[in-house]
Formats: C-alpha cells, structure tokens, sequence
C-alpha cells in the first residue's frame, strides 16, 4: 500500500528561533537526518527580531529550511502571524513554542505583551486545529514554597506563580489545553538553563555571562538562596528532538531540569573552577554571594520563587528508551 505523503513530510514551525535554545535546536534539525519514520523535514523558523537572519544551513539530506532563512513575524500582530502563515509552502504539522519574554522584571512591567508573546492565542487560533504543539513552559509556574515539585502537583497552593512570568506560562498550558486536544500536546516545564554559546544568538545563557564577569573580572553579586533544577542545552535540544520524532505517542506536561538542585552561587563556582582549573578552591574577590530574600523590597519589583526544585523521573523515565539521561 503506497503512504501517503503527509504521513512522511513533517513540517516544523519553530518560534523564536533566534533565540538561545531556537538556535542550539536549529542548529541540531539542520545536521541532522530525520529518523527513519520521517522521509523529509521541512523547518519554517520565526523569530521576533526586526530583520530577516540565515542561519546555519541545512546539510543534512532530507531536511530543507522554508526560504533558507529565520523570518521576522511579531506573534502578537495578527496580520503578521496570517501573512507569515499564508506564504508557507505546506502546512504546519508540529509548532515547537520557543518564543518568550523571559526577563522577570519585563514581564512584570509589560504584562500585556508578556503574555501575548508567551501565550500567542493569534498564532494558536490561525492554526489547524490537527497542528500538534511542543511550547516551552517554565518551572516559575510553581510557587517555591513546597519543594520538589512533580507535574501531580496541581494544587492552587502549589501551581501558583508568584510573578507575571509564570503566570503567562501558566496561561498557555491551560490555553493550549483547551484550544488543541491534551492528546497534541507536549508542555515542557523548564529549568534555568545552562551550556554553550549560540552562535548567532545575541541572549546566551548564565553561563557565558559568570565567563564574561570572571574574565573581566568584574564586580557580581549572585544569589546564594534560590534552588533549582538547572538543565543542560544539549539536554533540552534531545528532548525536543525525541518529542518531535515521539510526538503522537506521549503527550502531556513534563517537567525538564537536571538531577541536581542548585543556586546561582553554585554555578558560579563551578564556572570559576572550569575557567581556572579544578584545584582552584579560592573564590574570586569580585564575586559577591548574596541573599534575595534579603534586599530592600522595591515598588513593582519581580519576586522570584526561593525552591522550584522539581522532580524528573517521569521525563526521565520516558528518555531512557532512547538513551537520553538528564544531566
């Protein structure tokens, strides 16, 4: 019996695709052939940014990037979500939801646009409703008052954000919930995450700004009481892949971090020590290990949750067929 061709062609909208995670993830799609189950991939890549970008080209064989370029669409327009939708050579079949304003104190001094961008109802509705969706949420969706946290844990008292950011994450699991079948859709609640420069991404990760403040040796403070289960790059971009190539199979809310729960301070020292050696115990004169709960209390000002240490083993579980270990 001959397949059909859209159960071999599967096309990939990728939102904020410029960003630090949209540029690891691109990277990886672009060098990589698709799994056997996958004849051709094709990538549409969105980004927020004012202008058109190229990024790495596509060398892998069968995977080709719609017009060769990641494209400008502001996701709270709607004329340019339905025009960037309308130029599309094929449907889209699975949206991965990078885009986001991140920046707590952004969020909490725009709380209209944040959640507009995070949650982009324009984009969701503007899509059929067979589209099935992989969104970036947020472990800021938990309170951080009741430690560790596992996606059982739908409480009022526990899965209440304390700051607009987690507030709008929240808003889109709830919203994708509702617009799309829970059966299309992959949540992944993620932890701070951490690895190696994007290069063609202006927003990096905390690590590349510790490298920067230690090399230029540059007065920081960095808070000592806030935990959480930090997530690797690397790991983030395999789960998104396993969930592209698994996406009918096992949907649902995951929590993504690694299997350790840490503050800033501890990566601090760990970036100081890998910058330095391993021997090298003594701590730097111009870092400044602080408390946040601490600090004068300013008008407006983003709290930040102290504990969203969260429990894996559900992801983890699921990743092990694959041989992916969160790290």
């Amino acid at each position: 019996m001959k397949m059909s061709t859209e159960k071999t062609i599967q096309s990939i909208l990728v939102t904020g695709a410029s960003g630090y995670v949209g540029q690891h993830l691109l990277e990886y799609l672009c060098q990589t052939e698709p799994p056997a189950s996958i004849a051709k991939r094709e990538i549409v890549a969105w980004s927020s940014t004012s202008s058109t970008l190229a990024p790495t080209p596509c060398m892998a064989k069968g995977v080709t990037m719609e017009g060769g370029i990641i494209e400008a669409v502001d996701l709270t327009n709607s004329v340019s979500v339905t025009e960037a939708l309308a130029r599309l050579s094929s449907p889209v079949h699975v949206v991965v939801h990078l885009a986001a304003i991140s920046g707590l104190q952004a969020c909490q001094d725009d709380p209209v646009r944040a959640l507009a961008t995070n949650h982009p109802t324009i984009l969701w509705e503007a899509l059929p409703n067979t589209t099935r969706v992989i969104a970036m949420s947020t472990d800021q969706v938990y309170d951080g008052f009741h430690p560790p946290y596992s996606e059982a844990d739908a409480s009022s008292e526990t899965l209440s954000p304390i700051n607009v950011y987690g507030e709008t994450k929240l808003a889109m699991e709830q919203g994708l919930m509702e617009l799309f079948s829970p059966q299309q859709c992959v949540i992944l609640r993620s932890s701070l995450i951490l690895g190696s420069p994007a290069v063609h991404s202006k927003k990096q990760s905390f690590v590349q700004f510790l490298e920067t403040q230690l090399l230029e040796k540059k007065e920081t403070n960095v808070f000592t009481d806030e935990y959480r289960s930090v997530v690797s790059v690397t790991n983030v971009v395999q789960v998104i892949s396993y969930f592209l190539e698994h996406n009918k199979e096992s949907p649902g809310i995951y929590n993504m971090g690694g299997s350790e729960s840490v503050n800033r301070w501890d990566i601090a020292l760990a970036v100081h020590r890998q910058l330095w050696g391993d021997d090298d115990h003594e701590t730097p004169s111009n870092l400044h290990g602080i408390e946040r709960s601490k600090l004068p209390k300013t008008p407006n000002a983003a709290p930040s949750p102290p504990n969203i240490t969260m429990e894996i083993g559900k992801l983890q579980t699921l990743l092990q067929s694959a041989g992916i270990q969160l790290w």
